[in-house]
């Protein structure tokens, strides 16, 4: 039976790691992950700080970080004090940052600035809940201007449908990456934050991770089957385990 072959799945994890692959639970994290290491941009830990204009979203991504081993950052004192002039005063203190459902766009943009500034951040993901002072589009306009002042990788979020889709259809043309629910953009974060690890680790024959040897491609494996990422702005996927036509991230957004 063939499932007297499947031994201890931590040795076949510690050994996926080892050459370099990014390993996912689903084929919906491995898109998720597709969309983010084609970004580009990557973390250099996996401490995560989160910014929202709703509170909800924000404590359900806080908590699903924990399950994922996503670590919540620790914001300076410089940060907490930059925070603390430009919010009102029943801010949440600490992160996430709910800079509340009446903020402005003035207010968004200066709690950004010292989020992405402060040293314990590794990354930054933005949650927008639909709200009649804050346009989707504005808040779009104020997270691109603050991602393009920042090497870290910026994840943004949009809760709703019509209300918010002008909004995320900017920020994904703007080239970031986008998601609909807290949960599964936490969980990209996860894959992108140990990317930069694992892409640099050599496996035990000391031969070039599988990363490098395919090129510039990410490798992240789904049950048994192994899928190449490569691009910037438009990932591709390529099953590598069974080579085949390429598929667009974008061609399955559209479809």
């Amino acid at each position: 039976h063939t499932g007297a072959l499947g031994g201890n799945d931590a040795v076949f994890d510690a050994a996926l790691r080892r050459c370099g692959v990014v390993r996912v639970a689903t084929y919906a994290e491995l898109f998720f992950a597709a969309r983010l290491i084609g970004s580009g941009r990557l973390p250099q830990g996996n401490r995560l700080a989160i910014v929202t204009n709703g509170g909800g979203p924000g404590a359900m991504a806080a908590d699903f970080a924990a399950d994922v081993n996503v670590e919540l950052a620790q914001l300076g004192d410089d940060t907490l004090n930059a925070l603390n002039a430009a919010l009102p005063a029943p801010w949440s203190h600490g992160n996430p940052v709910d800079v509340l459902g009446d903020a402005t766009a003035t207010r968004l943009s200066a709690a950004l600035a010292p989020v992405l500034a402060d040293p314990a951040v590794d990354g930054v993901l933005t949650l927008f809940c639909p709200q009649r002072v804050l346009s989707s589009e504005d808040a779009a306009q104020v997270i691109l201007a603050a991602a393009a002042n920042s090497a870290k990788p910026v994840i943004t979020g949009w809760l709703g449908e019509q209300e918010i889709a002008a909004g995320r259809d900017m920020a994904e043309r703007g080239g970031l990456p986008i998601f609909q629910q807290p949960e599964p953009a936490v969980s990209a974060f996860a894959a992108l934050a140990d990317f930069p690890i694992l892409s640099t680790n050599l496996d035990v024959s000391g031969e070039p991770s599988l990363s490098k040897v395919v090129g510039d491609t990410a490798v992240v494996m789904v049950g048994g089957e192994k899928f190449g990422i490569v691009g910037a702005t438009t990932p591709t996927i390529t099953n590598i385990s069974s080579p085949g036509p390429t598929v667009k991230l974008k061609d399955l957004h559209d479809s």
